[in-house]
């Protein structure tokens, strides 16, 4: 599956730069505030435009399929760096079920074999169809935590992959997931706008209605035994 091929490029771009970061975990308890965000470029040409901050700083590859890198200047983590690849003509994205598939393959194609993924969801935003997920897992005894996106454009397929530290597990949560949710297409967020039938709004509406008749009945039941009571 050429998926897992780009999430294994997608891993390499981040990890790969993994030893020339300074003591990420000295920084880990020194919390700072963070500039806020503005949409950066991630490449001529390319339809991103990611939610980079002045910590962080842009990292040259040279894999021509990774349009960008980022990682943060002082911690190393987080990092964000997007991968392209031709989208094929005439098929139909993939399931939940292969997505997830192509990432797992991508992790264990970098030995990373104990990646464990939650919270994936497919949708389609503004016309393109998408994925996102949450990945745990562990580096070098290091437990790490990612958030990514697949974009399906119109003849390229977008990965946006953000990786953080999970020393906490919710600290690296709340680093990475802006990264990803933050992220413009063609000028706008990626939001999931396909109708999708949900049964517990419907439940929850079903018993409200049921308790407004219930209300109705007790108030119009007094006046009724009143008005039908011949003493």
């Amino acid at each position: 599956m050429r998926a897992a091929l780009t999430y294994t490029l997608a891993l390499i771009a981040t990890l790969g730069m993994r030893p020339c970061f300074s003591s990420p975990l000295a920084h880990a308890d020194q919390p700072q505030a963070s500039p806020a965000p503005w949409a950066t470029e991630c490449a001529p040409g390319a339809p991103l435009r990611l939610p980079i901050t002045l910590d962080f700083q842009r990292v040259k590859s040279e894999t021509p399929s990774v349009l960008c890198v980022f990682r943060h200047k002082t911690n190393g983590f987080p990092t964000l760096n997007v991968v392209v690849e031709p989208r094929l003509d005439g098929s139909k994205p993939p399931s939940l079920e292969e997505y997830r598939e192509g990432v797992a393959k991508g992790y264990r194609a970098v030995g990373l074999t104990d990646a464990t993924l939650q919270n994936s969801v497919v949708g389609e935003s503004n016309g393109l169809p998408f994925f996102t997920s949450e990945i745990t897992f562990s580096t070098k005894g290091t437990p790490m935590v990612a958030k990514i996106l697949v974009v399906q454009h119109y003849d390229r397929t977008y990965t946006a992959s953000a990786i953080a530290e999970a020393t906490p597990l919710d600290s690296g949560r709340a680093l990475v997931a802006p990264l990803i949710d933050d992220i413009e297409v063609d000028g706008a967020l990626i939001r999931n706008t396909r109708a999708q039938f949900a049964i517990w709004p419907l439940i929850g509406a079903v018993c409200a209605a049921l308790f407004l008749v219930y209300a109705a009945y007790k108030s119009v039941r007094p006046r009724r035994a009143r008005h039908l009571d011949p003493l």
